[in-house]
């Protein structure tokens, strides 16, 4: 699991767990891809915003 996820819980509502939530957040973003593009699932310790 990546560690920079924002949620709230929202179980009152039917909605699962925030655990829940976020492990499906990151087993929808990792392997996606577009032409041109990927998404990974990271630590934070991975993100840089300067280019390359």
């Amino acid at each position: 699991m990546a560690d920079a996820h924002t949620t709230i819980d929202l179980t009152a509502y039917g909605a699962p767990p925030p655990d829940g939530v976020i492990a499906h957040t990151d087993l929808y973003w990792r392997g996606e891809s577009r032409p041109g593009r990927r998404a990974e699932v990271v630590p934070t310790t991975r993100v840089s915003f300067v280019p390359p």
